[in-house]
């Protein structure tokens, strides 16, 4: 059972792992969730990007939920993190200040080999056929394998929203490649996600 306690993820009354990030803004009031995808492989990986303060591109993200679930926490969740980048909601620009970001360690698009295998395209390491998904973007509307996304990470991802959305009471849940500007400049979380799904559940739509 997730929770939040002055702006720190629970998990069963104690808080999620930490790791804090050198790289984020002032202090916001959360209105907007944004779904990412990491293009990388591992949560280590991601966690070592998000909270590397020597970067030339410096990014962050609140939240880092691995395949399996687990979740680890970057920035309390009422600072502003440095994930979305040139974006709008609504006509809003900026989201980075109005916006919790999770990033979902997943692949994204992948590399078909001429073999007939896939690997990922940072790191080039291989995905089963098994985890493979082609699929047609619906905003850029390209064709392209995919990473596809486990239940556990699915299931994490919306009781975590809920717990969230309990806390903040979203105004809407969306994906990265919703708010990016211009349109197609971002495509996480991709067609492999189940975001209209997500999207419901934790807002209490169904």
């Amino acid at each position: 059972m997730f929770s939040v306690v002055n702006h720190v993820l629970q998990k069963d009354g104690k808080p999620v792992p930490q790791k804090p990030s050198p790289n984020h803004g002032g202090v916001m009031r959360p209105e907007l969730l944004v779904l990412h995808y990491t293009a990388s492989s591992s949560a280590a990986g991601a966690i070592a990007t998000l909270t590397d303060g020597h970067a030339s591109n410096r990014v962050s993200a609140h939240l880092v939920l691995d395949k399996d679930g687990g979740v680890t926490q970057l920035l309390p969740l009422n600072v502003v993190g440095w994930h979305v980048g040139k974006s709008a909601w609504e006509g809003r620009a900026g989201c980075n200040d109005f916006g919790i970001g999770i990033e979902q360690v997943n692949a994204g698009v992948l590399n078909h080999m001429a073999d007939g295998s896939f690997r990922t395209q940072l790191g080039k390491q291989a995905v089963p056929a098994s985890d493979v998904l082609h699929a047609q973007h619906r905003i850029t509307h390209g064709w392209a394998y995919w990473q596809d996304y486990p239940d556990a990470q699915v299931q994490a991802a919306i009781a975590i929203g809920q717990a969230l959305h309990g806390a903040y009471g979203f105004k809407d849940v969306v994906g990265h490649e919703d708010v990016a500007t211009p349109p197609g400049r971002k495509t996480d979380p991709g067609p492999a996600y189940p975001l209209d799904l997500v999207r419901s559940r934790i807002l209490g739509r169904q």
